[in-house]
Parts: structure tokens; sequence; C-alpha cells
């Protein structure tokens, strides 16, 4: 027979006591508080992060195989080297005009015969001038200009 008034029938009184099942409930996550020691274990990984991070920066600026200044002088030498480079392909290419200026031009030879071997036409006269400074003794005569017969 239904007891109640809308009829519900409920054989037997519900034991409140204990859980039918053991273990978590499903779906739910048990709540727990955060212990000291897991904070105080947080607070030293990131303690030790920090100091792991100083380490490898301080590595990075002063230590190891190429230090911040190191890298730096390697880099101005890197900068002169290339300077130096650029002159030298600069006397390159005037050393190249004037050897070819020597093999198409008579008169580019007919120039270096006469400034560095002192090579005169037959109706010309050599005549040298020399400053004073150049001499030993400035009382001595000036040096004779040897004049072909």
């Amino acid at each position: 027979m239904p007891f109640g008034a809308r009829r519900e029938v409920q054989p037997a009184v519900a034991d409140r006591r204990t859980a039918r099942f053991r273990g978590d409930l499903c779906g739910v996550r048990r709540v727990r508080r955060p212990l000291m020691a897991e904070a105080a274990n947080r607070r030293l990984a990131r303690g030790i992060t920090f100091i792991a991070l100083i380490g490898a920066g301080y590595y990075w600026m002063v230590g190891g195989e190429y230090t911040r200044a190191g890298l730096a002088r390697l880099e101005e030498e890197i900068e002169s080297r290339r300077a130096a480079n650029t002159a030298r392909g600069d006397e390159l290419a005037s050393i190249r005009a004037w050897a070819d200026s020597l093999v198409s031009n008579s008169w580019a030879i007919e120039r270096v015969a006469r400034e560095r071997y002192g090579f005169v036409r037959p109706d010309e006269i050599l005549v040298r001038f020399v400053e004073l400074g150049d001499r030993e003794d400035p009382s001595a005569p000036p040096p004779q200009a040897n004049t072909p017969p």
C-alpha cells in the first residue's frame, strides 16, 4: 500500500551512515589544502631556476670559450681586415692599370725609364735637383751629374 500524500512507496529506510562504494565519486576531484611543504618546494624550485639563469648569464658574459668581450674583439678584427682587404683591392686595381699602361702605352714605358733609371735621349741633358736636407754635410759641394760625352 502506498504511503504518503503522493503515493510514494519506500520499502526501507535509507541508510545514510556510509557510502555505498569506496573511493572517489565519479567526476569529482578531492579538494586538498596546499601544504607548507609544497609551497616551500615551489619556492625552492623558483630559487634554483633564478640562480641557474643568473649563472647562465654570467657564463655568457664573462666565462666560456667565447665571451662577449672576446666576440667584440673578433668583430673589430674582422672589420679591420675587411678595411685592409678593400685597401689592397684598390692597390691591386691601381697596379693592374699601371701594368696595362706599360704593356700598351710607349709613353708610360719612357716615363718609367726616365724616372727610375735616369735614361735620357741623345740630344737631352740630365739635370737633377738635390735638396739641402738630403746631404749629410751642407758645406760639401753638390754632386756632379754625369753627362754623356
